[in-house]
């Protein structure tokens, strides 16, 4: 009988608490919070000054761009992740492009300020290299993807045949491409290597994620 009763006790208790924690939820949880994000003034006029260019690697810029900005996912060939350029400390938004894309590798940009990227994520339309103006956001040319390319992130070299051109380099595991600025193809080969498909819902899918490539000055030829 008594612990009959010592149960219902505890019983009775853990009730309690349980709708005591309920009424406290609500009443925190329930309520609108004040929606007051800090605001943040004009930041003052910067001290700070280059102390020189630098850079890794030895090399001249015939081929290789001058690092004034991204022509590869860190900068440059040499992964500097360091760019000759200076910024404004305020930023507004332009225009939003292209949302159907995740770019986890890019988007880079020529010496023409056009911008360049891939993708291996997205909805609806495929394609292996996008170009988009800088200034109004509009898509200037796309490759097709070319079967399971599964393309990794392009890269930017300057043309030696034609001085003030540049080529963009973009790359999968079975086939690298070299495009001109204007979205005509200069050459596109087969790598020999073939990826295995993966059967997934009734089809066949590529699971492959392909990082990058890169340029070697010595091999005079973009490398997987």
């Amino acid at each position: 009988m008594k612990k009959s009763k010592l149960r219902s006790k505890k019983a009775f208790g853990l009730i309690l608490i349980a709708a005591i924690s309920c009424a406290l939820l609500w009443l925190f949880l329930d309520q609108p919070r004040p929606h007051n994000p800090k605001v943040f003034g004009e930041p003052a006029k910067t001290q700070w000054k280059p102390v020189g260019a630098q850079s890794a690697g030895q090399y001249n810029y015939d081929i290789i761009p001058e690092p004034t900005t991204w022509s590869a996912i860190h900068v440059n060939v040499s992964n500097a992740d360091s760019v000759w350029g200076v910024a404004a400390p305020m930023f507004e938004l332009d225009w939003v492009a292209e949302p159907a894309y995740f770019i986890p590798s890019g988007p880079l940009l020529d010496n023409q300020g056009n911008l360049y990227f891939s993708s291996n994520f997205y909805h609806g339309e495929r394609v292996d290299l996008v170009s988009i103006d800088a200034k109004t956001g509009e898509r200037r040319w796309a490759i097709p993807a070319i079967g399971k390319m599964s393309v990794g992130g392009p890269f930017i070299l300057n043309d030696p045949d034609n001085p003030g051109a540049q080529i963009i380099y973009v790359a999968g595991p079975e086939r690298v491409m070299a495009v001109r600025q204007d979205g005509s193809i200069l050459w596109s080969k087969a790598t020999g290597i073939k990826v295995a498909l993966i059967e997934e819902k009734g089809e066949d899918k590529d699971q492959t994620h392909f990082q990058n490539f890169n340029y070697h000055p010595s091999a005079a030829r973009p490398a997987i």
